[in-house]
Formats: structure tokens, C-alpha cells, sequence
């Protein structure tokens, strides 16, 4: 009985995507691919989503409130439509910085956190370096639609795999949402690949690039609101 009323709650949330996209079954079958009888059965519960077409209607659905509404939303993730929970926004930490200019860059970086049109990416690796170091910060637009993608070749960009992993490589070659990839440290050791083919389900340019790789945590007593002071290296002149 669980099992039946999941499914009902699933077909639910795609038939209030499929709504707020203003497409009938037989809109939505021409535009995807996917047939109004498939969609009905879903809709109605009568078939329940596997993970694996989870995934597809989270991409159809980001996709098309992309080109439609102009934007897109949490409600078109793969964890809201199979499990009705909004994703968790990235954990990037209380930065706690202790002046005007970098509590300002807090604020800037927990507004892209929070908004579903961008993906946000605290690098944990070295790959990207020297330009782009472990701890650094990087975002940009959310671009779902794939004939688009051949427009970011060259460009370092946030990919997002179609299994939800998130990470920074620069883009050789886009043909359909194979992504043709590559990292820019090529001395980081043997047995990395420097060139690697990914499936995405979007690209976002990293136009947005925090340094933070430069801030170190310090044990002083934070300020109101921040529990977790973080301050500039400083740099000590040569003699």
C-alpha cells in the first residue's frame, strides 16, 4: 500500500511540473519524446518511477522551465521529483569574515547558494590549479539545454553530471551532453587522466571566482552572527 501511494505522490509532482510549464500530454509528448500514455501512467501513479527515469524527467523538466519560464527551480531536481525533498543547498561554512569587503563576498557567495539558476562549487582538489586551488570558490549560470553547450568549448565551466556530481574542468568538446573535458594540472601525478568524456545534465561558466584558498581559520572569538572567523594570511614582507 506504501509502495502505491509513493507513486501516486511521485506522479503528482510531475503532473505540477508539467503544469506550470502550460504543456498538455500531447504537448509534452512532442516535445520529449516521451508518449501522453507513458506520461499518463506515471501522472496517475499507475507506474512508478524508477530512479533512471527519475533522472529523465528531472532533465526534460529543467530543461523545459529553462527555455519557457526563463528560469529554473529546485522542484525540476532528481530528489524532489523521486523523493519529495528539496536538495540541500552546498555547505560552504560560516566564512565569518571581520571586514566590510569580505563580508560582502559572504553575502555574495551565499546569494548564488541559494538560487536554483546557478551551480556553486567549492573546489577539493588541486586539478584546476595553479589558476584555480583547493578551497577557492567558483560559480556561474546553470545552462540545462544542450544544443547550447558547444558555446562553452574552451571555457573552464561547472559540469554536473547525470549522476549529480558536481565539479570544475574546462570544456574541449560538447556533442549532445557528452562533454569532452580536461583539467589544467597536468603535473598533479601519473595517474590521473588528464582528459575525461563526461555525460551532463548541465554546464555553468565559472565567472565568478572567490580566492578563498588565501583565508585561514583563527582562534580569536567571533563577531555577532559568526561562529567561525576566518581571516586573511597575512603576508610578511621579505627583509
Amino acid at each position: 500500500m506504501r509502495k502505491k501511494s509513493i507513486s501516486i505522490e511521485r506522479g503528482k509532482r510531475i503532473r505540477a511540473l508539467r503544469d506550470k510549464v502550460h504543456l498538455t500530454r500531447l504537448q509534452f509528448e512532442e516535445v520529449t519524446g516521451v508518449s501522453a500514455s507513458t506520461l499518463k501512467s506515471f501522472e496517475s501513479g499507475e507506474r512508478d518511477l524508477s530512479p533512471s527515469k527519475a533522472r529523465l524527467f528531472s532533465n526534460l523538466f529543467s530543461t523545459l522551465f529553462t527555455q519557457i519560464l526563463g528560469n529554473d527551480t529546485y522542484e525540476t531536481s532528481f530528489e524532489f521529483i523521486f523523493d519529495g525533498k528539496k536538495p540541500q543547498v552546498m555547505e560552504l561554512g560560516n566564512l565569518g569574515f571581520h571586514s566590510n569587503d569580505a563580508i560582502q563576498i559572504q553575502n555574495e557567495i551565499n546569494t548564488f547558494a541559494t538560487n536554483s539558476s546557478f551551480n556553486i562549487l567549492k573546489i577539493q582538489d588541486d586539478l584546476m590549479s595553479p589558476i584555480y586551488k583547493k578551497g577557492d570558490i567558483v560559480a556561474g549560470r546553470k545552462i540545462t539545454v544542450e544544443n547550447q553547450f558547444p558555446f562553452y568549448q574552451g571555457h573552464i565551466c561547472i559540469l554536473e553530471s547525470l549522476k549529480g556530481n558536481i565539479f570544475l574542468r574546462k570544456v574541449i568538446k560538447a556533442d549532445k551532453r557528452k562533454i569532452t573535458s580536461c583539467i589544467l594540472n597536468t603535473h598533479i601525478n601519473q595517474f590521473t587522466d588528464i582528459f575525461e568524456e563526461i555525460e551532463v545534465r548541465s554546464i555553468a561558466q565559472a565567472i565568478r571566482h572567490w580566492h578563498l584558498s588565501e583565508f585561514v581559520q583563527t582562534p580569536f572569538s567571533p563577531i555577532p552572527n559568526q561562529d567561525s572567523p576566518l581571516v586573511r594570511k597575512r603576508r610578511h614582507a621579505k627583509s
